[in-house]
């Protein structure tokens, strides 16, 4: 098995410069895993405040945690009640965890989770630019081998619906605008598309 450091490099942003910082690793408790991170990228919602502090007047709280919220990586670790996910499973991270038990969630649309227990990686809780993350296994879902743990990351705000239902997708697909999400859902299909043909 798998032989987990005790501390851990990660990187904070609280204010200004970025900061170093040496940490435990945390443990997976129950319906969690522990991740070796293999890529994370830059969420957009951070370039607004990346060399500044977060406050309640530009839009939220400090980071006061490991930032990032967009990442893929290999499960390392897996804690009590964990059924779907072993050790050596690639995953891409759903960027928020819910509270789990509202409609929104329960429809499997965290983002739109009113509930106090609502925290964002990277934001309310450890995110991915360090060494090890811990992830709820809720919002974990198997990166498919034709993308690579990089693709993973960069499609990681939005991937619940494209990389869950990938092996499905549908043959048409319209996308609607030049956001940086549109473009990488389209990225994502024509990565599938060429993996289908291939494998066929």
């Amino acid at each position: 098995s798998y032989e987990v450091p005790k501390k851990m490099i990660g990187m904070k942003l609280p204010g200004g410069d970025g900061e170093q910082v040496e940490q435990d690793v945390p443990k997976p408790g129950y319906g969690q895993v522990l991740l070796k991170m293999k890529a994370a990228s830059l969420c957009g919602s951070d370039l607004k405040f990346i060399y500044h502090e977060h406050t309640d007047k530009t839009g939220g709280a400090r980071y006061d945690n490991v930032i990032e919220d967009t990442a893929s990586g290999q499960v390392v670790q897996v804690g009590e009640g964990v059924l779907d996910f072993k050790e050596g499973d690639r995953v891409v991270v759903y960027h928020i965890q819910g509270c789990g038990y509202c409609d929104e969630c329960r429809k499997g649309f965290f983002i739109n989770c009113q509930q106090p227990e609502r925290r964002a990686y990277g934001w309310q809780r450890d995110g991915a630019l360090a060494e090890y993350m811990v992830a709820d296994v809720s919002t974990c879902i198997h990166l498919p081998e034709f993308l690579t743990y990089e693709d993973g990351a960069m499609i990681a705000c939005f991937d619940d619906p494209c990389v869950r239902e990938s092996k499905e997708i549908c043959n048409r697909l319209v996308v609607t605008g030049l956001a940086e999400s549109s473009m990488h859902l389209a990225a994502l299909r024509r990565s599938f598309f060429h993996y289908q043909r291939n494998a066929d």
